[in-house]
């Protein structure tokens, strides 16, 4: 289980649902709450799959050195995106959702900027993910 607030800006609640050591992937019910202004987006996926390289990939992307981040993580359909970048004295953070529906398509992005305590809070979520493989 993965669980992460930052207040007023952000929040992710992942659980895990199944694995599939065959493909070297797992299975999460996920739940990003955005926030801006007065305003509050919720999106929750009920089935999202990853694969557990690009997680690792993203996870050690993070934890590199903090004015060189440039981590992305997707589902294995896309319809979930976090891009984490450093740009200058901060983190740009990017949430993108997409999804197809018979005739239209949904989409949905937001981008905030993040102080390094922000980020840390983030990173530490995602760096403290149980893993199993």
């Amino acid at each position: 289980m993965l669980t992460t607030n930052i207040k007023d800006i952000i929040s992710i609640d992942m659980s895990l649902i199944q694995i599939d050591d065959y493909s070297s992937s797992f299975e999460s019910e996920v739940s990003v709450s955005t926030y801006n202004f007065n305003s509050t987006m919720v999106i929750d996926f009920k089935s999202l799959w990853f694969q557990n390289a690009d997680w690792d990939k993203f996870v050690r992307k993070l934890s590199e050195d903090v004015m060189a981040i440039d981590g992305f993580l997707s589902d294995m359909s896309s319809e979930m995106q976090i891009h984490l970048k450093s740009i200058e004295n901060k983190i740009s953070l990017t949430f993108e959702s997409s999804r197809d529906f018979p005739n239209s398509t949904l989409l949905f992005q937001y981008k905030k900027d993040l102080d390094f305590d922000q980020f840390a809070i983030l990173k530490n979520a995602f760096i403290g993910f149980e893993k199993w493989w």
